[in-house]
């Protein structure tokens, strides 16, 4: 039998998923064959990898990995070594002659922190803000993504593919911060004492999972007047709210991205306007994202 790991299995890997600073995790890999195995773990934060042998064990080899102590970015593989002393690497995509071409699987390391004691009780309403309740008929032709409006609020969504194959979500209903706003009373009346809005940020997409600007507040939803006058009225009769922070992955047409020229932004053809960019899959670029936000929020202090 040759190699065997299961990132998902919490016999290879235990706990499971992401785990906070300095836990102890416990790595086994399945194996008949060779002599020794080390796990190897790259720190992409850090720019360092760590290497941790992992001693002989029933059916293969177990060991202990001891997590950063800071929050990490990690990726992970195994070195295995035959009696001769010739090293193969081991990953998502099976045995390989070289470190550079074994895929890794991802290891997230959190800073734990306590959630507020009013979390998680009394009734939280979760919104999809476009589909809540439409004041008026808005303007979209300025808007981005290349949006249309259905008139009739109870109208069908458009969820199929077009002629191109695509799913572009770019049809919307209108519904808007104002909306929310008129309707708090109603919502107080249900026992409501949180609002959990999905994201609310600029975006193409009537979703808005694919966020296009982090400090502009989509225009169809309404201003971050608009926003303030929400908050304020939710908190005078006793709610919280709760936004959808999207920072997992990002629309194409994110402005520091286009700036940098790290994507196209706009496309041709059968090709979306915009597209999910998936960071967390792509570590250089999540890399790549994280310092090029702080130097543009550092040039917008100076």
């Amino acid at each position: 039998m040759g190699p065997y790991f299961n990132s998902r299995d919490k016999h290879y890997k235990d706990p499971f998923g992401a785990v906070p600073c300095g836990a102890e995790v416990r790595f086994a890999l399945a194996d008949d064959t060779y002599y020794g195995c080390e796990l190897l773990v790259l720190r992409e934060f850090a720019g360092t990898e760590d290497t941790c042998a992992l001693p002989p064990a029933e059916g293969g080899f177990a060991g202990t990995y001891t997590a950063p102590a800071v929050g990490e970015l990690c990726w992970y593989c195994f070195r295995l070594t035959d009696v001769d002393g010739h090293c193969v690497w081991y990953g998502k995509n099976g045995m390989q002659d070289a470190p550079e071409k074994a895929a890794r699987w991802q290891l997230t390391v959190y800073e734990p922190s306590p959630a507020p004691d009013w979390f998680g009780r009394g009734v939280t309403y979760q919104i999809f803000p476009d589909r809540f309740r439409r004041v008026s008929m808005p303007d979209v032709s300025h808007m981005p993504g290349h949006r249309w409006l259905h008139r009739g609020w109870n109208e069908q969504p458009v969820f199929l593919p077009d002629e191109h194959g695509q799913i572009t979500n770019r049809d919307f209903f209108g519904g808007s911060l104002q909306g929310i706003t008129e309707k708090l009373d109603y919502l107080a009346g249900l026992g409501v004492t949180t609002l959990y809005l999905n994201p609310i940020f600029e975006a193409a997409s009537n979703h808005r999972y694919d966020t296009g600007d982090y400090r502009a507040i989509d225009p169809l939803l309404g201003t971050e007047a608009d926003f303030r006058a929400l908050c304020t009225a939710a908190h005078q009769r006793g709610m919280r709210v709760i936004l959808d922070g999207v920072f997992n992955h990002t629309g194409s047409n994110q402005p520091v991205l286009q700036r940098r020229g790290l994507l196209s932004g706009a496309g041709g053809g059968p090709e979306p306007e915009f597209r999910v960019l998936q960071l967390v899959q792509l570590p250089p670029v999540a890399v790549g994202l994280r310092r090029l936000v702080g130097r543009e929020d550092s040039a917008r202090r100076q």
